[in-house]
């Protein structure tokens, strides 16, 4: 079933004739695609950006997205000067098959229908973020539906550390060192974690919040175990 007549495919490489699956973290080779410019645009930024979302956070808020500084000058950090193309790609060889709504992916190879060139990643958002109604929060700015004391970055650091590997947390130790005490404490008292839930369901969404939840009270849990076995050493 198609989900719409063009999807978006962002890359730093220029000139491509056939754009090829990749392996992916979903296990399966997939290309990946956007719905809309925007966010395929978000993907198009210097090669492996320090601390990922714990500096620069995408996302939607009433169907609308946006980005958002977690630190002061990220935006450019991620985008200035940053080349490739974005790539207008058939619609109706793409499928949801992803936890994200505004993505699609195909299994096999693509013709391009188009393609549009980037000389400067951070200006072409800033153009297609006016038209397509999206928001950029620069620090300290930030959507109405996230917590004031970024005890949001607690919920992002546990959850992806959960999904893909214990890396997410160190790096969340040295951007975040505050939030990431408490984290610790969370993992290993889940029950310190219910005051923060209001604010993540409201982020978040019910669903993934307790989904999160069951995560969290895994005694046999990898991350779990790590700092488990950290501070027994300490001893």
């Amino acid at each position: 079933m198609s989900v719409q007549e063009k999807v978006f495919h962002s890359s730093a490489l220029s000139g491509l004739k056939t754009i090829e699956p990749r392996n992916s973290k979903h296990g399966t080779p997939y290309i990946y695609a956007a719905l809309n410019p925007i966010d395929s645009l978000l993907f198009l930024h210097h090669p492996k950006p320090q601390f990922g979302n714990y500096i620069l956070e995408f996302g939607a808020a009433d169907g609308s997205s946006y980005v958002r500084e977690r630190v002061p000058g990220a935006f450019d950090h991620f985008y200035k000067g940053a080349k490739g193309s974005l790539y207008i790609l058939p619609g109706d060889v793409f499928s949801q098959a992803t936890e994200w709504e505004k993505e699609v992916v195909c299994p096999h190879p693509v013709a391009p229908l188009a393609e549009v060139k980037i000389d400067d990643s951070a200006a072409a958002i800033r153009k297609v973020a006016k038209r397509q109604n999206a928001t950029i929060y620069l620090y300290p700015e930030r959507p109405p539906c996230d917590p004031a004391d970024d005890s949001d970055l607690i919920y992002t650091a546990l959850a992806t550390s959960f999904a893909f590997g214990i890396y997410f947390m160190h790096s969340f130790e040295e951007v975040r060192p505050d939030l990431f005490r408490t984290a610790r404490e969370i993992l290993f008292n889940p029950r310190s974690a219910q005051p923060f839930y209001a604010a993540w369901e409201k982020k978040f969404g019910a669903a993934a919040v307790e989904s999160f939840a069951k995560n969290l009270t895994r005694q046999d849990s990898a991350l779990l175990r790590h700092y488990q076995n950290k501070a027994a050493h300490r001893l």
